[in-house]
C-alpha cells in the first residue's frame, strides 16, 4: 500500500480479521528512487471484540440479611486467536428506592450513574468488599448492581448500552404471625382446621 504523507505517513487500513495476528513493515523511497534497505516492522493483533462480565453475587431477585461482598466474572472472548484480556471491570450500585447510586465512599449520593473501578487484578473473577456500602443498605429496599469491563486493546472496547445488572433486596426485619382460630382459650370441637395470619 502507498502511504499519504513523507516526514509524518499514513495508509488507509484494509480490512482486518478480527483476533488475526498482522505485520505492518515501512519502507521509504526517495524522489532519486533511492530505496531504503532497512524495514521498519511492527506486529499487531487486531482485536475488536467487546468482552463481556456478569453478576453472580447476589443472585438475581434474591433477599439476603447481609451483603458483604458484590462479585463477578468477566472475559473477553474471541472465537479465533489470542486476544487483548480483560483490563479494567467497573461497577456501579444504585438504590431503587431513592433513584441514588452509591458514590464509592460515603453513601447513596449520586444522581447519575456512577462507575466504580475496581482494581486490575479483580477481573475474573471480579469481587467489590466495601463495608461502607454493606452498611449503608436499609431493610426493605431493593437495590441494582451493574458492571462493564474493557480490555487492553489500544483503543480498548468497552461494553456499552444496556449493560448486565441484578436486581437484590436487603432485608432484616423479622417477619410476624399470629393465630386466629381456635380462639385463644376456648374449648373447641370440633377442630378441623387452625388458621392465622402471617
Amino acid at each position: 500500500y502507498n502511504a499519504a504523507g513523507t516526514t509524518l505517513w499514513t495508509a488507509v487500513m484494509p480490512g482486518l480479521t478480527n483476533g488475526s495476528p498482522y505485520e505492518l513493515r515501512s519502507q521509504a523511497t526517495d524522489y532519486a528512487g533511492n530505496v531504503s534497505t532497512v524495514l521498519s516492522t511492527r506486529t499487531f493483533q487486531y482485536d475488536a471484540e467487546v468482552p463481556v462480565s456478569s453478576v453472580t453475587f447476589p443472585a438475581r431477585e434474591n433477599a439476603y440479611t447481609s451483603i458483604p461482598t458484590l462479585s463477578g466474572t468477566s472475559s473477553d472472548i474471541i472465537t479465533v486467536g489470542p486476544r487483548s484480556g480483560v483490563d479494567y471491570v467497573e461497577i456501579s450500585v444504585r438504590d431503587l428506592h431513592s433513584g441514588l447510586y452509591w458514590d464509592g465512599g460515603l453513601d447513596f449520593n449520586n444522581a447519575g450513574e456512577t462507575f466504580i473501578g475496581l482494581p486490575t487484578t479483580s477481573t475474573n473473577p471480579w469481587t467489590y468488599a466495601d463495608a461502607t456500602l454493606a452498611s449503608k443498605y436499609l431493610s426493605g429496599r431493593k437495590y441494582l448492581v451493574g458492571v462493564k469491563a474493557r480490555d487492553k486493546a489500544v483503543p480498548f472496547n468497552i461494553q456499552t448500552g444496556l449493560l448486565p445488572a441484578v436486581t437484590y433486596t436487603f432485608d432484616t426485619t423479622a417477619p410476624v404471625s399470629s393465630a386466629t382460630f381456635p380462639g385463644n382459650g376456648n374449648f373447641q370441637q370440633p377442630l378441623a382446621t387452625l388458621s392465622g395470619t402471617a
